[in-house]
């Protein structure tokens, strides 16, 4: 695994240097999460993915500065494999994008017509939810990491269309049934609009999707997922100088007639930004709270709380912050959290701010007692 990141590194940078027009970016978030659960202390890995494993991601990002093709790269480090077991350890996803909109009008045109392979990795619907917390309540997307291919068409901001999937894939050219080269198929479509600066709806469909109703000792796929969301930010609505929004999610599991339901209010200006997110999930209602301060330059430091059952308010509810500075594209930071959660029961806590949301950076890990995180994430 070391060897063949070390390899797609080299060959990126080589890329890089070779073509001017090629731009190069990626990440690296590594630490200890040490913790005290019962009176005892443990400590775990640390990474980008904090919410759902303990993997510290590599990641790597080329594109071509015209907007003709994109390529990236993720690379699990360390993995636990407490997923859905040994699949999930030290696994490479790779995804490349190619706009022929662009490449056949140029790269000026409003117009967009990507072709993707998403490699070991899934397809996400589109989301207007700006999903503040990071823990991805709205989020609509296919089944199992696996070989997936997607397009997406639209013009500018006012309309986008997607349409991805794969079929279910048996085992690998040997006949051999095994991980990663057998995955359930399945089909997404989404559409999304922002007609105006600061209104957004979206509307997401998955044939199976990426949820799984937990039975003793196996998980059984749902079959189907349907959603929809609408945003709405007064403030870049009006053109105000600061934010101030609204945003409603709302996701039905038809196979198990499971309804979620996300709602969040969100604003800020340069020194303090802030949101409060209401979910419920069939019958369990949840609050999630952060406060962002920027009082001075290049220091991370906010707070965050809530609470994971309203009718467990007493022995479910967490609170932490984070410190930080960052210089010449280091970020060292130190996470603080207590989480008021029964031994093992690892709740719905707060996040690093994964997957296309989360602008307040959060938490630590998801579990109970009191922890303590440091961290060093470099951005190049």
């Amino acid at each position: 695994m070391k060897k063949v990141l070390v390899t797609l590194l080299v060959f990126a940078v080589a890329v890089s240097g070779v073509f001017a027009a090629v731009n190069f970016s990626g990440s690296l978030t590594a630490g200890y999460v040490i913790q005290n659960k019962g009176g005892a202390w443990e400590s775990y890995i640390m990474g980008d993915d904090n919410t759902d494993s303990n993997s510290t991601t590599l990641k790597i990002n080329i594109a071509d500065e015209n907007g003709y093709w994109s390529a990236a790269l993720e690379g699990a480090l360390f993995a636990d494999g407490s997923n859905t077991g040994d699949d999930h350890q030290n696994r490479v996803a790779g995804d490349i994008s190619v706009d022929l909109a662009k490449i056949i009008a140029g790269p000026e045109t409003e117009w967009s017509a990507q072709l993707q392979l998403l490699a070991y990795d899934r397809v996400t619907g589109l989301r207007a939810y700006t999903n503040k917390s990071g823990l991805n309540f709205d989020r609509i997307r296919t089944a199992e990491p696996g070989l997936w291919a997607n397009a997406i068409v639209g013009y500018g901001k006012l309309i986008q269309f997607q349409i991805g999937g794969a079929p279910k894939l048996s085992g690998n050219a040997n006949g051999l049934e095994q991980k990663p080269y057998t995955q359930d198929g399945d089909v997404i479509i989404s559409a999304m609009t922002e007609p105006l600066d600061g209104l957004r709806v979206s509307v997401d469909w998955a044939l199976v999707g990426d949820a799984y109703t937990r039975e003793p000792g196996k998980e059984v796929p749902e079959k189907g997922t349907f959603g929809g969301a609408v945003d709405i930010n007064i403030g870049a609505l009006c053109g105000l100088d600061f934010d101030l929004g609204v945003g409603v999610a709302d996701k039905w599991y038809y196979g198990e007639k499971r309804n979620v339901i996300a709602a969040q209010i969100y604003g800020g200006i340069d020194a303090v930004g802030g949101f409060a997110e209401y979910v419920n999930e069939a019958g369990t209602s949840r609050l999630h709270l952060g406060l962002d301060l920027n009082v001075v330059e290049s220091m991370v430091l906010n707070f965050y709380g809530g609470i994971g059952d309203f009718a467990k308010v007493d022995t479910k509810w967490y609170v932490g912050g984070n410190i930080g500075y960052e210089v010449a594209g280091v970020t060292f930071q130190l996470n603080l959290q207590y989480a008021a959660y029964g031994t093992g029961d690892d709740g719905y806590l707060a996040s690093s701010g994964s997957d296309k949301g989360g602008d307040i950076a959060q938490g630590a890990v998801k579990a109970s007692g009191f922890s303590i995180t440091p961290m060093i994430k470099v951005a190049f």
